[in-house]
């Protein structure tokens, strides 16, 4: 864990934050999004749980790319999961979609609460 990663919200979950961008040390997207809620004082966690309700869940990208590189439909998956390795990305962004309105689609709301 040498160097800063940028994790930035994207859509409501930006609005919800009242911040867009942050800069933190952090070993992986678990973490990171750990590290926000606890920021946020929960905001974030409150956003994905409203957003659920009306079947928004997130693409997730780590400096550029998908995050998955297969499909995780269980909880227990998500522990085995890329969000969970060290990798040391530079950036990470959260993307808010409308389920089912594309590949990569992941529900994060699993690791937050």
């Amino acid at each position: 864990m040498s160097e800063l990663t940028k994790i930035t919200f994207h859509g409501n979950l930006a609005e919800a934050l009242d911040q867009k961008e942050f800069e933190l040390k952090v070993n992986n997207v678990a973490e990171a999004l750990r590290a926000v809620d606890v920021i946020s004082k929960r905001k974030l966690s409150k956003a994905i749980v409203e957003n659920e309700k009306h079947n928004i869940k997130y693409k997730i990208l780590t400096d550029n790319k998908p995050l998955f590189s297969k499909s995780v439909n269980k909880a227990e998956e998500v522990v085995d999961s890329e969000m969970f390795l060290n990798k040391n990305h530079k950036t990470i962004d959260i993307v808010p979609v409308l389920e089912g309105a594309g590949d990569d689609v992941k529900d994060v709301a699993l690791v937050v609460g």
